[in-house]
C-alpha cells in the first residue's frame, strides 16, 4: 500500500517563498505527525526560518489506511544554520480529535549538526501532554520517543558509531492505540543503546562491528553482529555483503 499520492505539490525547491502539498503525504517539514490526508503549507521567513502550518484527517497505520475518525493539525518553525555552520532544527506541535473528541497533544522536535566534516549528531523528541481524562498516565507531560544518534570518521580507516533511544506507548482514542493492555501504556517502555565501529581495510573491502542492547519493563537483552562489504567481487558493478550475528532477544536467541 502506498503512503504517499499526493495530488498538488508547489515549491519543491527548498528555498522557495511558499511550498504547499496536498493529498495524501508524509510531511518532510514534520514526519512526526504520520501520513496525512489534507493540506500542509510553509511560509520560508528568511534563509534560515521558516514556519507551517498542516491540517487533514489522519489515517490509520493499516494496509486499507482508513480514514475519517481521527482528525488533526499541526504547527511547526524549522531553522537552519547559514554559512559554513551544519545545523537545523525543527520545533512543533500537533492536535488530534477522534470522532469529535480531543485526543492527542504532542510536542515533536528534530535536530542535526555537523561540527566538522567528520563528527555529525542527529536527534529527536515527542512529548505527549495528558489531562485529567488519561486516567493511565502517571504525569500530565512524558517523554513517548526519544532518539540520539553520533558518527564519527576518526580517520579514512575507521569510523565510530553510536544510537540511544527510549520509547514508551501514549494513551490515545484512535482505533491502532486505544485497544491496547493497560499495562503496557501504564509502565511499558524500551531503550536501546547500540555501539558500532567500521574498519575500512582497502578500497574494496571494509568490516563492521555492531552490539545493541536493550531493556523493557520485564526483561533485557543483547545482540551482536559482524559484516564484511567487498565491492566489485566478481567485476565491476558487482558489491558482496556477508554478516553474522548473535540475538538474546525477547522472542529470538541465537
Amino acid at each position: 500500500q502506498k503512503t504517499k499520492s499526493e495530488l498538488l505539490g508547489i515549491g519543491d525547491d527548498e528555498f522557495e517563498p511558499w511550498r504547499v502539498q496536498l493529498g495524501r503525504f508524509v510531511s518532510p517539514n514534520a514526519p512526526q505527525v504520520g501520513l496525512l490526508d489534507g493540506v500542509e503549507v510553509m511560509r520560508r521567513l528568511d534563509k534560515q526560518w521558516a514556519v507551517g502550518l498542516g491540517v487533514g484527517l489522519v489515517p490509520l497505520p493499516f494496509p486499507s489506511r482508513n480514514t475519517g475518525d481521527d482528525f488533526g493539525t499541526h504547527l511547526f518553525a524549522r531553522w537552519q544554520a547559514e554559512g559554513d555552520t551544519r545545523a537545523s532544527a525543527t520545533l512543533g506541535i500537533q492536535k488530534t480529535w477522534h470522532t469529535g473528541e480531543a485526543d492527542r497533544d504532542l510536542c515533536f522536535s528534530r535536530f542535526d549538526w555537523s561540527p566538522t566534516d567528520r563528527l555529525r549528531f542527529d536527534g529527536a523528541l515527542e512529548l505527549d501532554l495528558y489531562t485529567g481524562s488519561d486516567d493511565l498516565e502517571s504525569s500530565s507531560l512524558e517523554i513517548t520517543k526519544a532518539w540520539l544518534s553520533t558518527n564519527w570518521r576518526a580517520s579514512d580507516v575507521i569510523d565510530f558509531g553510536l544510537h540511544t533511544s527510549t520509547h514508551r506507548w501514549p494513551q490515545l482514542l484512535r482505533e491502532d492505540w486505544a485497544f491496547l493492555p493497560e499495562e503496557l501504556i501504564r509502565n511499558g517502555h524500551v531503550e536501546r543503546i547500540s555501539p558500532r565501529v567500521g574498519w575500512r581495510i582497502d578500497d574494496s573491502l571494509r568490516l563492521t562491528a555492531r552490539v545493541d542492547h536493550w531493556r523493557d519493563q520485564d526483561r533485557d537483552g543483547t545482540s551482536g553482529e559482524l559484516g564484511a562489504d567487498l565491492r566489485d567481487a566478481l567485476g565491476s558493478g558487482f558489491d558482496l555483503g556477508a554478516a553474522v550475528f548473535l540475538s538474546d532477544g525477547a522472542w529470538q536467541s541465537g
